[in-house]
């Protein structure tokens, strides 16, 4: 039997919705413990080197310990680790409350999640029930409102949550994963992971026990604590964690003004035990703790806060009070919560100048905007742009017509009248009205002399900073829209440009290379062709095994052909012969060449002997049809040839330069039997130039 332990592990795979359960063993939870240990475990064997953080390779990993879960002060509390989006390196926080000892009493370990789901969701754990739910109405609300939801929905009032904020939605790199909406796996950015993955929560409900080797022992120890925490921790649990901070005043310790001064003449004002007295209306503690160090406070006055946020930390209060040199405990406190507004609305933001920057057109721009207009507390917005710019053309001046891009009113996106208004107007006929309701905030779009339109809304709670970035957000984005257009319509010309000027300088190549390769006068292969043709056809003669022949060619008394009619006479007898040649050959690996003045050469792959005295034939035959007069000549009135044959594997050749010599050697034993004929090579030994 197991004790401590379930020996389950969850297996969340966000994007393919799969769950799966993993059972290491005894011996890994007598190694790793769980928590830190547990999760170096999987992040060091499962993530490769060079992991975005933020990508859905990332392992979000929720740890409690073996002891978490058991009846002892202390053991409420659960790790939750990834690679770090603030740092790139190992990413852990510690969290306590109950979230962690529920998923004990669930009968879970640990649950590692990877992926990246399409839309926000959130696991729903009772015991053995494990599903992903659709989280939509929640994405973009504050960690109570979570909570309420979420025990609404699942009918019980007595399950635990984990969750990212939003600024864990917005990809904030230092947010945090928040148990019981006011405990803070904080520092590392884990919120940012959670919200990369589009998990918005984790519910967890457990109706089972942590199974205890020695319950007497951990009842001792526990009932030990119950008896001596007074005489430990008394402070705590009067004053909470602010219980030092007029210690560290008194030492020096304490951050002042920035951090230019280690003591804080307003610290007895901002101190735990002030806040006790003053503001205390509840004491809160985690799982099993009998020291019940969190505090619950509330303030009425001009600074007003909810005790379901809990109430500062001695963090809270010297990074709010003395580090700003404000010695008001209730403006302090209140802080706590404003600021978690105001980094909520500016994580809000910053998502959005992230999203602003991908954008590719002006509706890319309008859905951005939109998605996020409920989470700014925006009740009503409206978006005119120029008419030009919602048909993604350049961007004109103020005399342009404008139509309305948006209309958004109490949280229902509506479809803009298609009207277009002048500048003056401010918005179409029919939405005039909205002008003389609430506070409209009007935002012109600019960048530079490029200007783009307005920006019309009206928030619940009037902030410059809201109403500035927006305006700079969406100027920067639509003119990065427009400046693409136009960088996209410039290189399309330029293609255009490029692509005919690559058609014509094909062209050229082409003639270039034809020139290259043929000879210009009579328009069949070169010598230089014949010569790289004929070393590719011996290499595959010598490894296919197959035959090969060539056939020299000489026209007879050419010299005096042209002496008697002249040289545009013999281009053109030249022009009539390579006809007659190219006409003769049958096959298609067949090629013909000028070898040079007079003479032609034939390249006959797969043909033996037989065949290329064919091909001779034909072209004696083909010449003489020709009647081309030559009276110069001594042998015919006509303009004659003479040819040498060389073939193989009748010749005993080891080269291709030994078969071209032995056909020369043919043809020359033909003029000098006479001309006019045709002599196949009979020696079938190599001939040696000299």
């Amino acid at each position: 039997m197991s004790y401590g332990f379930h020996d389950r592990i969850l297996r969340v795979n966000l994007t393919t919705g799969e769950l799966t359960t993993e059972s290491p063993g005894e011996g890994f939870f007598r190694t790793y413990f769980g928590g830190w240990g547990l999760i170096a475990y999987y992040l060091l064997k499962e993530l490769v080197p060079g992991t975005d953080p933020l990508g859905p390779e990332n392992l979000l990993i929720f740890a409690p310990g073996v002891v978490t879960g058991a009846p002892i002060g202390g053991s409420g509390r659960n790790a939750v680790g990834a690679k770090s989006p603030l740092t790139g390196g190992f990413g852990e926080g510690d969290v306590g409350g109950y979230w962690g000892a529920e998923l004990k009493r669930a009968g879970w370990d640990a649950i590692v999640v990877t992926g990246c789901s399409e839309r926000p969701v959130y696991l729903w754990i009772a015991d053995d029930q494990v599903e992903l739910r659709d989280a939509s109405a929640l994405w973009g609300q504050e960690t109570a409102e979570v909570e309420r939801m979420l025990r609404a929905e699942l009918g019980d009032e007595r399950l635990r949550v984990a969750q990212c904020g939003i600024a864990g939605e917005n990809l904030v790199r230092y947010a945090n994963v928040m148990n019981d909406v006011t405990r803070a796996a904080g520092r590392t950015g884990l919120g940012a992971v959670m919200g990369s993955k589009r998990l918005k929560a984790v519910a967890v409900r457990g109706t089972r026990g942590v199974k205890i080797a020695d319950r007497e022992k951990v009842n001792s120890v526990s009932g030990w604590l119950r008896d001596n925490w007074p005489k430990l921790s008394q402070g705590l649990h009067d004053n909470g964690t602010a219980d030092g901070l007029l210690d560290l005043d008194e030492r020096g310790g304490l951050p002042t003004r920035n951090f230019q001064e280690g003591s804080f003449e307003g610290a007895l004002k901002i101190t735990g035990a002030t806040m006790t007295d003053e503001i205390l209306v509840e004491r809160d503690n985690c799982f099993a703790c009998p020291i019940a160090c969190k505090r619950k406070v509330k303030t009425a006055g001009r600074h007003q806060t909810d005790p379901k946020y809990g109430g500062p930390e001695y963090e809270t209060l010297g990074a709010l009070g003395s580090c700003c040199g404000i010695d008001d405990l209730e403006a302090a406190a209140t802080a706590t919560r404003e600021t978690r507004k105001q980094l909520a609305i500016l994580s809000t933001i910053m998502g959005l100048s992230r999203t602003m920057i991908r954008c590719e057109s002006v509706f890319d721009v309008v859905d951005s905007l939109c998605a996020r207009l409920g989470q700014l507390g925006i009740t009503k917005c409206f978006l005119a742009l120029q008419d030009r710019s919602l048909r993604e053309e350049p961007p004109g001046g103020l005399d342009e017509p404008l139509r309305l891009a948006m209309a958004y009113r109490g949280g229902v996106l509506e479809t803009p009248p298609e009207t277009l208004f002048p500048y003056r107007e401010i918005l179409p006929r029919g939405l005039r009205e909205e002008l003389g309701t609430g506070v409209p905030i009007l935002q012109p779009l600019s960048v530079g002399v490029s200007t783009f339109g307005y920006l019309v809304f009206d928030a619940e709670r009037q902030s410059a900073v809201l109403s500035e970035l927006l305006r700079v957000d969406l100027s920067r984005a639509l003119d990065t829209v427009f400046n693409s257009l136009r960088a996209k319509a410039y290189t399309q010309s330029l293609e255009r440009v490029v692509a005919e000027r690559t058609r014509e300088l094909q062209a050229a190549y082409e003639e270039l290379e034809r020139s290259a390769m043929h000879d210009g006068l009579t328009q069949i292969a070169n010598r230089a062709t014949f010569d790289a043709f004929l070393e590719r056809q011996w290499a595959t003669t010598i490894r296919c095994n197959t035959p090969l022949s060539l056939i020299m060619i000489d026209v007879d008394f050419f010299k005096d052909f042209n002496d008697r009619y002249g040289h545009v006479a013999g281009d053109s007898a030249l022009q009539v012969v390579a006809s007659c040649l190219r006409r003769s050959v049958r096959e298609r690996d067949d090629i013909v060449c000028r070898y040079g003045g007079e003479e032609f050469v034939a390249v006959l792959p797969n043909s033996g002997a037989q065949g290329a005295m064919a091909v001779a034939v034909r072209f004696r035959r083909e010449l003489a049809a020709a009647g081309i007069p030559h009276q110069a000549s001594t042998i015919s009135p006509l303009l004659t040839a003479s040819l040498g044959i060389a073939s193989m594997p009748s010749g005993n050749f080891t080269s291709a330069r030994d078969l071209v010599q032995a056909a020369d050697r043919a043809l020359y034993t033909a003029k000098s039997r006479g001309r006019d004929r045709v002599v196949m090579n009979a020696e079938n030994v190599p001939v040696s130039m000299s």
